[in-house]
């Protein structure tokens, strides 16, 4: 079994290379001590990859025109991993991520070969929900830093809010997204200049996601 490891070099990102190659370096060694499948040799390759369309999915086609993969590991970074699984799902090489937050990914018609081990928007936009419609609430005003959280995947709150996006839009509840940029308005001038009478209520925040919603 060849497994084809496309992640990041850089070591500030939760999924890099160095961070991930022990544990998987372990795990096949603890398949191989098993005994459970002794006549079947696994290995390795990992490669390096970049948060862009271009490099991830060149390197994915290197692997499987030269026959030296069977599965992928990654890539985590959205940009990435969606060119890798298209190409994936038509090369019959399943995907295996960690990555894929994003709602698109839910995709099977597109992304058939992707499997994702980790957390979703989908499912965080799920509860926002459920307490918007306990509440009656019908309008949103959500702030939201762009570059949050980028050591955990590139853009990540702006893939959190595109996912609360698609379920509020499918709800019929009105919503105005505002982006909060280093030098730009600061909370209170936003309440005054961008919310005011017009959306007035309560702060909600889900502040692990550097995220605010004030709802009606």
């Amino acid at each position: 079994v060849r497994i084809a490891v496309l992640v990041s070099t850089n070591n500030s990102l939760m999924f890099s290379i160095d961070r991930i190659s022990p544990a998987i370096d372990l795990a096949i060694e603890k398949v191989k001590h098993s005994g459970n499948l002794r006549t079947i040799r696994i290995k390795a390759n990992y490669h390096g990859v970049t948060c862009d369309a271009t490099q991830p999915p060149l390197a994915a086609f290197n692997f499987y025109m030269n026959d030296e993969v069977d599965i992928f590991f990654g890539p985590v970074c959205e940009y990435a991993l969606a060119p890798v699984s298209r190409y994936s799902f038509y090369w019959n090489i399943p995907v295996i991520s960690p990555g894929g937050m994003a709602h698109d990914f839910q995709d099977k018609t597109e992304f058939g070969s992707l499997t994702r081990v980790g957390i979703t928007f989908n499912g965080l936009s799920d509860s926002l929900l459920s307490i918007f419609r306990y509440y009656n609430w019908r309008k949103v005003y959500v702030l939201y830093n762009s570059n949050g959280l980028d050591t955990i995947t590139f853009r990540f709150c702006f893939f959190t809010v595109s996912a609360l996006a698609f379920q509020l839009t499918k709800e019929n509840i009105s919503y105005h997204f505002h982006i909060l940029e280093k030098g730009g308005l600061n909370i209170k001038e936003v309440l005054l200049k961008g919310i005011s009478t017009g959306i007035a209520g309560k702060l909600f925040t889900f502040g692990a996601w550097q995220s605010y919603i004030f709802r009606d």
